[in-house]
């Protein structure tokens, strides 16, 4: 491999102080931590190959190891000053104190908070270890970032508990400023495999994403630009039959886009695969990151594992729109990547809906 991926998703920890029920990573039965050191060496080296860096603060929950966030970004200050760097973090906002939201939203960390729902039924997967409803602190958090006029973003994972009351969440995020959200599918590993139960079929998430889209439609009607990053991306690939999004790619990002760093500076072509040890690329005191990643053979697995690679994709008429390149739904669910995504049936049902509605409502392309 030529590039050094650009996207860095640093897995600070493996710790959580909630249980949610689909965690594919388990987070909160492992309490690994990344220090600071570590994190530096990762950007360190990436930076020695890229002037534009998108750095994801990840976990685990991240801010349990606020102090490496910190540091990490006042050495990319004080260090890295001629490189373009992009900061995110994915919270469950817990520890989310104003003085910490201060601090990130002052340097510029674009701030995603994970909430499934507004109501005590659509949102309880997401309970802390004695199972306690995480409800009240979260809408506490969105209160918090709201009076800091801040307009975060949300990431909410589709589940049997929620399905019902989508359309009503989207009201309430709208009734909150947030105006971009996405609604993610459900991954099978780690207590996603233990919840297997929760997660929607093809024919469900067909019907789920049909209301989303005439939900945000209604809210284009009235001026009001509201984003689902799924449904964004995917009609980006039906209109251009380009695939921007890596993770809706074929080959999908992993490895090529981004890579993932465990606590310990383990290197995996994806973070929702750093714990399978099988895909693991090496490590960042290895050497440099570049001869790490040269002739890799788990990059070259990933890299070769494109819809003409995979018999039952290959003649399909919709490769080229649909998103069903994931590489941990596949793997998590057929033990493989090298099959189909199991969420084929749905783009199969849902992008001649969307070809259809293009015609009735040319409007649906400002969605994107």
């Amino acid at each position: 491999m030529e590039r050094v991926p650009s996207l860095i998703v640093l897995n600070l920890t493996s710790d959580c102080n909630l249980r949610c029920k689909y965690c594919y990573a388990s987070a909160g039965t492992f309490k690994e931590y990344m220090t600071s050191e570590c994190a530096i060496e990762i950007i360190r080296q990436v930076a020695k190959y890229n002037n534009t860096i998108e750095l994801l603060f990840h976990g685990g929950e991240p801010l349990l190891v606020f102090d490496v966030i910190k540091e990490v970004i006042d050495y990319c200050k004080n260090n890295l000053k001629s490189k373009e760097i992009r900061y995110y973090i994915q919270t469950n906002g817990v520890l989310l104190t104003a003085e910490k939201a201060k601090y990130l939203i002052d340097e510029n960390v674009e701030i995603c908070l994970s909430i499934d729902g507004h109501t005590e039924t659509s949102n309880q997967c997401r309970i802390y270890p004695a199972g306690q409803s995480s409800l009240k602190m979260l809408k506490n958090r969105i209160d918090l970032l709201k009076s800091m006029n801040y307009n975060t973003t949300v990431l909410a994972v589709l589940n049997k508990k929620n399905k019902n009351e989508i359309e009503d969440f989207i009201d309430f995020l709208i009734n909150n400023k947030i105006f971009n959200f996405s609604l993610n599918y459900f991954i099978k590993g780690g207590r996603g495999n233990e919840n297997s139960d929760l997660a929607l079929s093809p024919v469900e998430l067909y019907e789920v994403t049909k209301n989303v889209i005439s939900k945000i439609l209604s809210y284009h009607e009235k001026n009001i630009k509201v984003v689902e990053r799924n449904i964004s991306h995917l009609l980006r690939n039906i209109f251009t039959e380009k695939k921007g999004y890596m993770c809706m790619n074929s080959p999908c990002g992993a490895g090529n886009h981004l890579l993932g760093y465990t606590p310990n500076g383990d290197i995996y072509p994806c973070d929702d695969l750093s714990s399978v040890e099988q895909f693991k690329i090496g490590n960042i005191f290895d050497g440099d990151i570049k001869d790490i990643l040269k002739d890799n053979d788990v990059i070259n697995f990933f890299n070769y594992c494109s819809y003409e690679n995979i018999p039952k994709c290959c003649d399909c008429k919709i490769k080229n729109k649909c998103g069903a390149g994931c590489a941990s739904r596949k793997f998590y669910e057929n033990g493989t990547i090298y099959e189909v995504d199991p969420i084929c049936e749905f783009y199969k049902l849902i992008v001649p809906y969307i070809e259809n509605l293009m015609i009735e409502n040319p409007s649906i392309k400002e969605l994107v």
